[in-house]
Parts: structure tokens; C-alpha cells; sequence
């Protein structure tokens, strides 16, 4: 089973990303409920995988201690063009969550439609980020 998160919200937040959309929100409560349902309901949690785009910082502030103590893991793919911007992981945030356990890939450098670059946009697009993770997290890291 795959859940796909965007970002978790608690409270007033301010996020400096163009693609942000409050409608793909989770409420902090909500997320703690699908947690329980999901501990009570999925009998192997290995087959079980949490995904998270776009880098929010709630991965690190808020989803992170959760799910370490649930002993869950996850998967995050970073838009690497907003690291560090309001609302965002931070290079030292992702670098301490690598360190944890929880994987990341790529969603591209800036969140452009790929279908619509040239050859040369596509490949700074995807190679980028790749690059960009790897020195963060000091893993060799594939691209989602």
C-alpha cells in the first residue's frame, strides 16, 4: 500500500512555494488519525510505503517524530529549486532525516512539466536535483 502526502499542516504556516496548494493539505489531527488507522488495520508495516513531494518542513517538524515513533519509514522526493525557502526543508533538516532512515528522490528541480522541456531543460531538470541530494545526504539517490 502507497499513501502520497504533500504537506502536513499545523497552525499558521507561511510557504514560499508557487505550487503549494492548501487543498492538498493534511491537518495535523487528520494525519495522527490515518497513523492509528493505519496501525490497527496494516498487519506488516514493511509492506506498507509513505511518500511525502515536494520538501515541506512538516516532514522534519512535525511527520518525522511520528513516524519514528510508530517505527514507519518514508520516502520524500524534493523539489530542490526551494530548499531553505519559508515552509521548506533545509539542507541540514534533510541531511539529519537521511541519516534517520527516510529515503529521498527527486520531483525535479524547479516542478516544471517535463513533458514540455527540450532535451537539455529535461535533463538539468532531473540531473540537477540528483546531484543536489547526494551531496546533501551523502547518498547515491534515484530519481522519482
Amino acid at each position: 500500500m502507497v499513501l502520497m502526502y504533500h504537506n502536513i499542516a499545523s497552525g499558521e504556516q507561511r510557504i514560499d512555494f508557487a505550487e503549494w496548494q492548501p487543498a492538498y493539505d493534511v491537518s495535523l489531527e487528520q494525519f495522527q488519525t490515518h497513523l492509528a488507522l493505519l496501525r490497527a488495520h496494516v498487519a506488516r508495516p514493511e509492506q506498507l510505503q509513505l511518500t511525502f513531494d515536494d520538501g515541506y518542513a512538516s516532514l522534519y517538524r512535525l511527520v518525522w517524530p511520528l513516524l519514528e515513533n510508530e517505527r514507519m519509514r518514508c520516502t520524500c522526493f524534493v523539489t530542490t529549486s526551494t530548499l531553505g525557502a519559508n515552509g521548506m526543508l533545509r539542507r541540514e533538516e534533510i541531511a539529519a532525516l537521511a541519516k534517520a532512515g527516510v529515503r529521498f528522490g527527486t520531483h525535479s528541480h524547479s516542478h516544471r512539466f517535463l513533458s514540455r522541456l527540450s532535451r537539455a531543460e529535461l535533463e538539468a531538470e532531473v540531473l540537477v536535483p540528483q546531484k543536489i541530494l547526494a551531496i546533501i545526504t551523502g547518498f547515491a539517490e534515484s530519481s522519482g
